[in-house]
């Protein structure tokens, strides 16, 4: 299957490695310009170099998910160097491994903040930035995992989030009608 995103400008979050930076190179073999986002810097950076090899234009942004300020931004600086945004990719994660019983708040947050809260709120602000922009519509690609449906040991706030994410997931398309009709209030 040939798939072109040529003239496409997509944000890949936990693009600095693994499935992340897979799904950025995918984008930009398809002819996309891709959006790099990730915590570390260095990382993203990297995944930028094998973009720009691949003959389309990346940015590194380093963005923290846990961040409200930083989804912002990040948005923001996809849209003032490309323009218009036409695919977002969420797909990072993060998962802290231990004893369930013993889980400190600290992880717990780092879990709900990545993984649904950074999920929900910058679907949210690349929603509206495609809204305001040229008004061709965009997609939302959400990577979740098969333990969103599973019990798992030591994961239940993993498994939570994930299960999160496809909530997440059903949820924004059922709610576009309420969004169409209070924007024009």
């Amino acid at each position: 299957m040939v798939i072109d995103h040529t003239g496409e400008t997509v944000i890949v979050t936990g693009a600095g490695r693994g499935i992340g930076r897979e799904i950025a190179y995918h984008f930009a073999d398809a002819g996309a310009d891709v959006v790099a986002a990730a915590r570390t810097e260095s990382e993203i950076e990297e995944t930028v170099a094998g973009i720009e090899e691949r003959g389309s234009t990346g940015l590194a942004v380093p963005t923290d998910l846990r961040e409200p300020a930083e989804i912002v931004a990040l948005v923001d600086a996809a849209t003032d160097h490309f323009g218009t945004l036409d695919v977002l990719v969420n797909n990072a994660a993060v998962h802290v491994a231990g004893d369930p019983l013993s889980r400190s708040v600290e992880d717990i947050d780092a879990m709900l903040g990545v993984n649904l809260r950074g999920v929900f709120l910058l679907s949210q602000a690349f929603a509206n930035a495609v809204i305001d922009g040229d008004g061709s519509g965009g997609s939302i690609v959400n990577i979740s995992s098969i333990v969103g449906h599973l019990s798992v040991p030591a994961m239940p706030v993993y498994c939570g989030t994930k299960a999160g994410v496809y909530g997440l997931t059903r949820g924004w398309p059922a709610n576009w009608h309420i969004t169409e009709s209070t924007s024009t209030q």
